[in-house]
């Protein structure tokens, strides 16, 4: 019997790429005003390459997103020639204005009815490896708990989430699903699996909504309010989600 769903959030609620697409023109916006010619000096592949080398240099942040990007920010505005103390300023200003743009999201359509309607009978739970903020977006009235990457030390496919998840609910891993993207398309994964197998892709068990329970696939993350609530709603969980 599944108590507990947890829910990917970037890419399966809502599209992503715009959202940052817009949130990091805002904030080069603000850059451009405090630092002129940063846009100039680091566009995309400047940026991209500075990216690279903090990782390199700082593996150790690799799974925070949000302070990999606060670093990448005060590399660059002290590569355009500003103090350290100007710097870290500018660098903040900036990735609070991103971090705004980031949380303005539009809903795929039907994904918050889904939200309030699994919530009347699963706990349900945000695991993220981006720095969306269920609260911040007031997602706590469907949302139990939620973990992010940089909450846990490391990002998903790594068990350690799920580990949290677990050990916040006190839920076993056999009663407890998983709901993201896998390779485009929304997928169920049991926790189980997750923890079996290193390659969580590779073992992905896609959910299906036919009452002949042929396997089909799903069109891509838009249909999320038809998969979730014809599958959840209509079926038990663990009956459609392999072991």
């Amino acid at each position: 019997m599944i108590e507990l769903v947890t829910f990917d959030l970037d890419n399966t609620l809502w599209e992503t790429d715009n959202t940052i697409r817009r949130a990091d023109a805002d904030m080069r916006e603000r850059l451009n005003r405090r630092v002129p010619g940063f846009s100039e000096l680091f566009d995309f592949h400047a940026t991209r390459a500075l990216r690279e080398q903090v990782i390199a240099d700082t593996p150790e942040i690799a799974h925070d997103v949000s302070l990999l990007r606060k670093e990448i920010l005060f590399r660059a505005v002290r590569q355009c020639g500003c103090g350290e103390d100007d710097a870290r300023t500018y660098a903040t200003e900036a990735f609070e204005v991103f971090l705004r743009g980031r949380h303005r999201v539009s809903y795929l359509d039907g994904a918050l009815d889904t939200l309030s309607t699994l919530a009347r009978s699963y706990t349900l739970g945000a695991l993220t490896n981006g720095n969306a903020d269920f609260m911040r977006l007031g997602l706590d009235r469907y949302f139990s708990f939620g973990f992010t990457a940089a909450d846990v030390g490391a990002s998903k496919p790594h068990r350690a989430m799920f580990d949290a998840a677990l050990a916040r609910t006190g839920i076993s891993a056999d009663a407890a699903v998983h709901i993201g993207l896998d390779a485009g398309y929304l997928a169920g994964k049991l926790f189980g699996h997750i923890f079996e197998h290193a390659d969580v892709e590779a073992h992905a068990v896609h959910l299906h909504a036919d009452d002949n329970r042929h396997q089909r696939q799903l069109d891509r993350v838009e249909d999320l309010a038809a998969l979730l609530l014809l599958q959840l709603l209509l079926e038990p969980l663990d009956k459609l989600v392999g072991n």
